[in-house]
């Protein structure tokens, strides 16, 4: 019995194709698996930033006076993990902030800030998932801008 001596330096698997040619094929695949995975947030087809929507604020010149907080409170959410980790807030003098959750009760996310109590609120948005239909409020904060100094009497 004779052995061939004859052997390629590339081995070829049965259907044609060289090791390499399959490492390579394969390597594409993962490379498109990962770009469709970082695209889709590993939701399974649907694009991360699709499933959510962005809401805005209501009551911001018809809400609670309060001087020492701005308070926003998003109803109905469920569950928990659904609340906007932020809401950004903007300002009549221009400064704009990122709120964080405060708390969360009763299916109501919590936003507290004490930044900016001598201005007025001009917006306030978040994005929140899209079965999402409660409301998103100011619930409280200072009315009229700064309090007047008092007038000396004689």
């Amino acid at each position: 019995m004779s052995e061939d001596t004859n052997l390629s330096s590339t081995p070829v698997v049965a259907i044609g194709f060289s090791r390499r040619s399959i490492a390579v094929l394969l390597a594409g695949i993962v490379g498109l698996a990962t770009v469709f995975f970082i695209l889709t947030g590993g939701s399974g087809g649907t694009i991360a930033h699709a499933q959510g929507k962005s809401i805005t604020a209501k009551a911001l010149t018809d809400h609670e006076c309060d001087a020492t907080e701005w308070h926003f409170v998003i109803t109905q959410v469920d569950p928990e993990a659904n609340a906007p980790g932020i809401i950004t807030v903007e300002w009549a003098n221009g400064d704009t902030e990122e709120v964080p959750l405060d708390k969360y009760t009763g299916k109501v996310a919590h936003y507290v800030t004490t930044s900016n109590l001598d201005s007025t609120v001009v917006s306030a948005t978040a994005d929140i998932y899209l079965g999402w239909s409660g409301q998103f409020n100011l619930s409280h904060g200072p009315c009229g801008g700064p309090t007047p100094t008092p007038t000396p009497t004689t």
